[in-house]
């Protein structure tokens, strides 16, 4: 089968799939939005389409129906790219990572180990040049609008064998990594077993002891309750996971001029309350972690940025992934 049947094999599939999935219009509404992500509902990703849905159908005053489909139940980040592209969901959160890397080479940039100092700093460049250079790509890939990013928390290294204080630490431990180039030569060359699998596999793979652990940050950590089958965290902050909110250009053009304004600005207030979740979840998260008896640990992450360096230079990358690098580390 050919590239270009296939994938419209693939989007039949997922459209019947969203069909099946959806609900009947409610009465008056003269048009159904479809929001989706792949996280619990309980999470940051959750409350901001939460808000979205409520602006959406107040402003509307009933004229458009929201509905949130959390969990992946739509499939997973790429699945879920193609409804957008197509025009069958109207929002998504699609990571730097496995959800955009395979669409936007540069977007890499943002995936460099210990790129960013802290959370300030990831948003400087993610609010600035950086961010919307690589914005602009991602839209003219998924024919997408992307209203802005946020990010999925600092990523730590958690595990059911043993605290990780030195890079010699992760020698031998099976662990699941976000699938992009970068993350895995990093966590390879730190003697990881790299176990590749969807974010929805890690519990059962936990259970069975297919995998030692992960990295995650501590709210993916609690609400997946990824605490029942794990004993340490190591606070090893290797990565800020961008994360965009893109709108589906289809899917707007499908609406009367006015319910696209106020979709747009539904959508900005959806992120906003992302980030302040984000933030708050991180904190109550770990206090949370800790009273389940998950060890936290501060590994010396001078040790492990020394460790990564030679994969920077080790990697082919495009003169403007290496400006984007460059740019954001100047503004630490």
């Amino acid at each position: 089968m050919s590239q270009p049947n296939r994938r419209t094999a693939m989007l039949a599939s997922l459209a019947s799939v969203v069909l099946a999935l959806a609900p009947r219009r409610a009465r008056g509404a003269s048009y159904r939005l479809k929001l989706a992500h792949d996280a619990n509902s309980a999470h940051p990703f959750h409350q901001g389409f939460s808000v979205f849905k409520q602006s959406v159908e107040l402003g509307s005053q009933g004229r458009i129906e929201v509905e949130i489909f959390p969990a992946g139940q739509l499939g997973p980040e790429n699945a879920v790219n193609e409804l957008v592209r197509a025009g069958l969901v109207m929002a998504s959160w699609p990571s730097a990572a496995g959800g955009l890397s395979s669409y936007v080479p540069d977007i890499d940039a943002l995936n460099t180990p210990f790129l960013f100092n802290d959370e300030a700093h990831f948003y400087r460049a993610i609010d600035g040049a950086a961010g919307w250079t690589l914005a602009a790509q991602v839209a003219a890939k998924l024919d997408a609008e992307v209203i802005g990013w946020t990010f999925n928390g600092a990523r730590h290294v958690w595990n059911s064998r043993r605290p990780v204080s030195t890079p010699a630490d992760l020698k031998g431990l099976k662990l699941r990594v976000i699938n992009t180039r970068i993350m895995i030569a990093c966590f390879q060359r730190l003697g990881v077993q790299v176990t590749p699998m969807a974010f929805g596999e890690i519990y059962n793979a936990m259970q069975q002891k297919v995998i030692d652990g992960a990295e995650n940050d501590v709210v993916d950590i609690k609400v997946e309750k990824f605490f029942e089958v794990s004993k340490y965290v190591s606070l090893t902050r290797h990565l800020h996971l961008a994360v965009a909110l893109v709108l589906s250009r289809r899917a707007l053009a499908a609406l009367p001029a006015d319910l696209q304004l106020l979709v747009r600005q539904a959508a900005a207030e959806g992120l906003a309350v992302t980030r302040g979740a984000v933030e708050a979840q991180t904190i109550e998260a770990r206090q949370f972690l800790e009273s389940k008896g998950l060890i936290f640990n501060q590994p010396d992450l001078a040790a492990f940025q020394a460790a990564v360096i030679p994969i920077y230079t080790a990697l082919p990358a495009s003169a403007s992934l290496r400006d984007l690098v460059a740019g954001i580390r100047a503004l630490a």
